[in-house]
């Protein structure tokens, strides 16, 4: 079938209108700021936490970010207030070793830090589970009772479980990132929705400072552990696990743990040094 150039015209108006009217109402649905409301920072109680983390290919920082993560959880009494962990999140590509390693950090974690395990869900062997778990948690927000997800890998888990909640609910979820990385990537055909799937929805889109900054310490491009000898030192059985959790990944990275030093500090710009004043190295 042949089109004169009247027709090809009208077709690209048409065409060009679709796209316009869709990014509009995109930008409408769309709330993207660089810090939570000062009434949930620094942590007070106000709200309930899930967590979401990969581990289980890529990058092996979660090793050490996982058991971070519940460590500054822990520091502040707050582990009832942890209503879902799920972690090796990456779709397709497993790596069962990373999976083992990951499984490691989040389980023996939560043991060490006083963490109810039902609530931990390891995503290459109990997705629907997990989705269902975090679906449940979004279901339970309110205005008074708002849930906070820090999400420190793929963006796919997150998706699932928030696209088959309460719609009328997920003004009352915050989803907080660092990593352009973890917003974008994909691995069709299991992961296919990203960071901008998810603003879609109706969430509030909290994007703070890469952590990496702070939390991976290097010097001159060298891995810098130095910086960490007070938790290699730590009278703190569980500090220096989470230390040789960092020597097991190869790195002094737990930059995706900077997420809840945020959420419980305000502060977008912490160091291993700051962690050691909110921790404490005893």
């Amino acid at each position: 079938m042949m089109f004169n150039k009247k027709e090809i015209r009208l077709f690209v108006l048409i065409f060009c209108g679709i796209l316009i009217t869709n990014n509009w109402a995109l930008a409408q649905k769309v709330s993207i700021k660089n810090n939570l409301p000062s009434t949930l920072i620094p942590y007070h109680g106000k709200c309930r936490i899930a967590i979401s983390s990969d581990g289980n290919q890529h990058d092996h920082d979660d090793w050490g970010a996982t058991s971070s993560f519940l460590a500054i959880i822990a520091a502040k009494g707050a582990q009832a207030k942890l209503v879902h962990y799920d972690y090796c999140d990456h779709l397709g590509n497993n790596s069962i070793s990373m999976e083992k390693k990951e499984t490691v950090s989040a389980l023996e974690g939560a043991d060490r830090f006083g963490f109810n395990l039902s609530q931990f869900f390891n995503d290459q062997s109990h997705l629907k589970r997990s989705i269902a778990n975090l679906t449940k948690a979004i279901n339970k927000s309110t205005k008074e009772n708002p849930l906070i997800m820090l999400l420190a890998g793929p963006m796919e888990v997150p998706y699932r479980a928030i696209a088959a909640a309460d719609k009328s609910k997920l003004k009352y979820v915050y989803c907080v990132s660092h990593s352009h990385w973890n917003n974008t990537h994909i691995n069709p055909p299991e992961m296919t929705h990203t960071a901008k799937d998810i603003q879609a929805l109706g969430v509030n889109w909290v994007q703070i400072t890469d952590q990496n900054g702070g939390f991976f310490t290097q010097k001159n491009h060298h891995n810098n552990w130095k910086v960490w000898n007070w938790m290699e030192n730590s009278s703190n059985a569980n500090y220096r696990w989470i230390y040789r959790r960092m020597r097991v990944e190869g790195k002094p990275d737990i930059s995706d743990a900077g997420m809840a030093f945020y959420l419980f500090t305000g502060n977008q710009h912490g160091t291993a040094r700051d962690l050691e004043k909110y921790l404490g190295s005893k």
